[in-house]
Parts: structure tokens; C-alpha cells; sequence
């Protein structure tokens, strides 16, 4: 309710306070259970990992990197869980909020950063809490190169929003489309390299699988955590464009959704 005071209040307020406005009014939704709500936040990261390194274990895989079996599936299911996330918690929020379409200087566009901005920084927050965790009990030495691995990060989020905001545009005109993103997100956890590095591919398979930005960025933190890794596909300058060019593909769509919305609704 405060939060939602502070938007009714923010009509001729700049875009700072417009997104602080939108960033506390979210946390304050997804997080409403108070510290049990942030708690969920770890949950999800931390099942995914145990389960993948119970999986490693069972079938007697090891990591093509002489590194412990739970840094490596970390290094993989972290970055992937900031990709989902943002995409899910974007498209949940714009349909969850098309009502504040009403507070005129607010839009989508808007929506869809400060809801990127929240899962940035408590996805960062997760990463930095079991990464500690794993050097503390499982002696896993410093990060090669720390700034590689912030960089993998926010391309990441980029990706993430990018993507995100297409969806999320695309899925306002088309329910269908709404309820088939989970579908497309699937394939995307067992094809971007959270169980293997692209140095086990053949040459051919390389090729194909370049083209998936997810699998830059979750090399780019391997690289950036393990000294001497290095990956044919770990340029970070592709998921940043893609993400770009599918947040600039997704303006035209929500414009054209809130002018329609705005034409049978009108204030």
C-alpha cells in the first residue's frame, strides 16, 4: 500500500523516483511472506544445483574441468537462474499490472526494467551467498577473474530483460504465445551448457551452438571462475546485442498494446 501511494503521488515525478516507486512496490509483492519470501528467492538456485550434482554423482560424471562437481554445476545454474527469472518474473508483472497503465507517466517499459533490476540484484545476492558457501565448505579457491564473471552477470541480465520484455510484449497480443514461453525455456536448460563446456563439443556442433547467447554467458563466468579455462564461445558482446535487439523489437509492441488499451480505456 505504500508503494502504491507513492506511484498515485509520482505524476510529474522524473524516472528515478518512478523506478524506486516500481521497485519497492515489487519487492513488496513477491516478497510478501517477509524473510520466508526471500527465502524462496535461494531456494529454487539451491535445489537446482543439488539436484544436478546428485545427478553427476548417480551417473559417475565428472566435470571436464579439474574442478569440484558442485562449483562447476554452479557456475551453470546460476547464470541460467538469473535468464528464467527475469523472463518469468517480467512477463508475470506485465500482465499482473496492466492496471498501473493509469498513473500515466508509468509503461511497460518501465515495468519491465525495475522488475529486471529487483531479480539482478537478488539473483547477484544468491550467487554471492552460495559461492561463499561452496569456498567455505568445499575450500573452492578464488575466482580467476572476478570482473569476467560481474560482466557475465550483467550481460546476462541484459539477455534476460531483453528477451524478457519481448516476451512479455509479444504475449500481451497472444495468450497462446503466454502460455508457451515455459516451453521454449525447457530445451534452454539441457543445450546451454549447465552440464558441459563447449571445449567437449565437435568442432560442428560448436558452430550450431554458438548461436545460443546463454551458452556466452554461462562460459564467460566459467572462464572468469577457473584459471585456465578458456572457451570458444564466451564473447559477451553477442548476448548484450541480442538482448538489445529483442528489447528494442518489443517497443513498438507494447506502445502499440498500451495505445489500444488506452483507446477502449480511456482516462
Amino acid at each position: 500500500m505504500h508503494a502504491q501511494n507513492k506511484l498515485t503521488a509520482l505524476p510529474q515525478a522524473g524516472f528515478t523516483q518512478r523506478m524506486g516507486a516500481l521497485i519497492e512496490r515489487e519487492q513488496r509483492t513477491r516478497y510478501a511472506g517477509g524473510l520466508l519470501g526471500y527465502l524462496w528467492a535461494f531456494a529454487g538456485p539451491i535445489a537446482w544445483i543439488a539436484f544436478v550434482v546428485l545427478f553427476f554423482r548417480v551417473i559417475g560424471r565428472f566435470p571436464p574441468i579439474p574442478v569440484g562437481v558442485e562449483i562447476f554445476v554452479a557456475t551453470g545454474i546460476l547464470p541460467y537462474a538469473l535468464f528464467r527469472q527475469n523472463i518469468v518474473s517480467i512477463m508475470r508483472t506485465v500482465i499482473a499490472n496492466r492496471q498501473m497503465m493509469a498513473y500515466r507517466p508509468i509503461n511497460n517499459r518501465e515495468l519491465i526494467v525495475a522488475t529486471g533490476m529487483l531479480e539482478y540484484c537478488t539473483n547477484l545476492l544468491t550467487a554471492l551467498v552460495i559461492f561463499g558457501v561452496f569456498a567455505v565448505f568445499f575450500q573452492v579457491p578464488m575466482p580467476a577473474s572476478t570482473s569476467k564473471i560481474l560482466f557475465a552477470f550483467i550481460a546476462t541480465w541484459v539477455l534476460a530483460v531483453g528477451v524478457g520484455g519481448l516476451f512479455a510484449s509479444i504475449g500481451q497480443v497472444s495468450d497462446s504465445f503466454h502460455r508457451g514461453v515455459q516451453i521454449f525455456l525447457r530445451p534452454l536448460f539441457w543445450i546451454s551448457g549447465l552440464f558441459f563446456t563447449a571445449t567437449e563439443l565437435p568442432t560442428s556442433a560448436i558452430s550450431l551452438f554458438w548461436w545460443n547467447p546463454l551458452f556466452h554467458c554461462i562460459e564467460a563466468v566459467r572462464e572468469g571462475f577457473f584459471l585456465g579455462f578458456n572457451s570458444p564461445i564466451s564473447s559477451l558482446w553477442y548476448p548484450v546485442a541480442f538482448g538489445a535487439v529483442c528489447f528494442l523489437a518489443a517497443l513498438p509492441i507494447l506502445k502499440y498494446v498500451e495505445a489500444n488499451r488506452m483507446a477502449r480505456h480511456p482516462i
